[in-house]
């Protein structure tokens, strides 16, 4: 690469830490007392994401299938959570 070129060598994958899609967030639904969280795994691909039911005495966090992406977020008008999915490719 000539001196002063600024074409980039190499594919840039890193992950933005801003971006709460791509990167470890939660959302609380205050109505059920839900939690939802998501992370990412650092030697697997995409995010898995949990939800743990705070009524229960128990602290178990269950995993949410693996087409839901991340968390929008819980809305007080409709008293929904709101995610997004991946759409998997059928062989």
């Amino acid at each position: 690469m000539p001196y002063g070129d600024t074409t980039p060598c190499c594919k840039d994958d890193s992950i933005n830490g801003t971006d709460p899609t791509l990167y470890r967030h939660m959302s609380v639904d205050l109505d059920k007392n839900i939690v939802y969280f998501c992370d990412r795994k650092g030697y697997l691909q995409g995010m898995y994401c949990y939800f743990n039911d705070r009524s229960v005495p128990t602290n178990l966090w269950t995993k949410l299938p693996h087409y839901i992406a991340s968390v929008i977020g819980y809305s007080k008008t409709t008293g929904r959570t709101y995610f997004t999915y991946v759409r998997f490719k059928i062989p």
